[in-house]
């Protein structure tokens, strides 16, 4: 597949984090989204391409980085529930989350647009101003793939993952509790699938006491993507779950 990652805003976390993604593209160990596919005399061994060749007899698939955008969507499995937690204990649940967007080029995505439904706090509803009660919809997002840790044998064993943050700067989200303003800043990132062909990928958001994990790059600081909200009240981090 490709593509496809608190605070603040991790509605978003949470529905990219569990969104399936309709495409047919993929993302290799380098971090490049694209297609593997059969082809004599073709670099690789292996319909993932992520192993190189050493005969012959063995070369049957070449890599092929993505010319053109893939659009993708997603949506929250019906067991999953799509929580926001600060590490103060606030919470901010949701109970159905659907996706839009696109693999831009080799290394981003764009056009990321999370919607969240059924969302609320202490029973109270959450929603954007003046949308359905419980509805909240992200900004349009974008951000590129990077190596979430280094494997022994890189690039072919890293731990890749995809950051988003809003296209246009701002607030990730804006919404209200009980009339009460809130809002969510700030980036992320979550672990991405890498080395396989799929056409429908379901991944995870994890967090502990309002960290979000992973929080950043290799050879970037911690905390370098988070989100940080004010949800009736002074920011503070928050994570997400789903």
């Amino acid at each position: 597949m490709r593509r496809m990652r608190i605070v603040g805003l991790c509605l978003v976390a949470a529905l990219a984090a569990t969104a399936v993604a309709a495409t047919s593209a993929l993302a290799e160990p380098s971090g490049e989204f694209g297609t593997c596919v059969k082809a004599t005399g073709g670099k690789y061994e292996n319909s993932g391409c992520t192993k190189a060749a050493k005969e012959v007899s063995k070369e049957k698939f070449e890599w092929h980085a993505l010319t053109e955008p893939v659009s993708f969507s997603g949506k929250l499995k019906p067991t999953t529930v799509a929580v926001l937690e600060t590490i103060k204990g606030t919470k901010v649940t949701c109970k159905n989350a659907t996706e839009s967007g696109e693999v831009a080029n080799t290394h981003e995505v764009g056009k990321v647009i999370a919607t969240f439904e059924g969302c609320e706090t202490g029973g109270i509803p959450c929603q954007d101003v003046g949308a359905a009660s419980g509805t909240i919809v992200t900004a349009a997002m974008s951000g590129a793939t990077g190596v979430e840790k280094k494997g022994t044998t890189p690039p072919i064993n890293n731990k890749l993952a995809q950051e988003l943050h809003p296209t246009a700067g701002g607030n990730l989200v804006e919404f209200e509790c009980a009339g009460l303003a809130s809002f969510a800043k700030g980036s992320l990132i979550h672990p991405t699938s890498t080395g396989k062909m799929a056409t429908k990928v379901t991944e995870k958001f994890a967090q502990a006491k309002g960290e979000q994990k992973p929080s950043h790059f290799e050879g970037e600081a911690e905390d370098s993507h988070t989100l940080v909200a004010a949800i009736g009240g002074g920011f503070e981090e928050e994570a997400a779950t789903a």
